[in-house]
């Protein structure tokens, strides 16, 4: 399992280079996008590698961090593709409402709010965090279905309004959500293992 994160990290420093190289004028949000994926990767990469509870929780919280910045930067992008224009006060709140996020993430170790209980199993040599959620991690699921719902209806309302150049993108944001999408619902609440 460590191979296959570490393959996936590979990958995602890879792309993150040829952007870096190939692209001239570069979008912070797209940059800010590929470095999150960089950060959840070696996350996951380190979390399979620990030896204890304590470095699998900061592991863990590197993960949520990537996952944190990953939502705001592609539903940025998702705005200014769809031609919308925006405020700096847009990015400062979304920054804000993801620091609290990841503040309270940060409480897993120490308080039983986000995590009630945590332990550390084995599965095919990679380790993995087994958690009893708190009343604080509800939270995140909220945080998580409400970018996925602005993307959404953002791409939405930029067909009616036509602000996206062609159907054609518009539908490609739309799938790309709804796989991003999926992909969530699979890792969340089906135990692959």
């Amino acid at each position: 399992m460590a191979i296959a994160y570490g393959l996936m990290l590979l990958i995602s420093i890879v792309l993150l280079i040829v952007y870096c190289l190939v692209i001239k004028k570069k979008d912070k949000w797209l940059t800010v996008f590929f470095i999150s994926i960089c950060i959840v990767q070696l996350g996951y990469l380190l979390l399979s590698i620990s030896s204890t509870v304590k470095l699998a929780l900061v592991f863990n919280k590197i993960v949520y961090l990537g996952h944190i910045t990953l939502l705001m930067s592609m539903f940025l992008n998702i705005v200014s593709v769809c031609g919308f224009k925006y405020k700096k006060i847009l990015p400062m709140s979304l920054i804000i409402v993801g620091g609290i996020v990841f503040m309270m993430i940060c409480t897993s170790g120490y308080l039983p709010w986000y995590y009630k209980d945590v332990s550390l199993e084995y599965v095919d040599g990679a380790a993995k965090l087994v958690k009893e959620y708190g009343p604080l991690h509800i939270v995140y699921l909220i945080y998580v279905l409400t970018y996925f719902c602005l993307m959404i209806f953002t791409i939405t309302h930029s067909i009616i309004t036509k602000k996206v150049a062609e159907k054609k993108h518009a539908g490609l944001l739309i799938a790309i959500v709804l796989c991003n999408i999926i992909m969530w619902i699979i890792e969340k609440f089906i135990d692959l293992c």
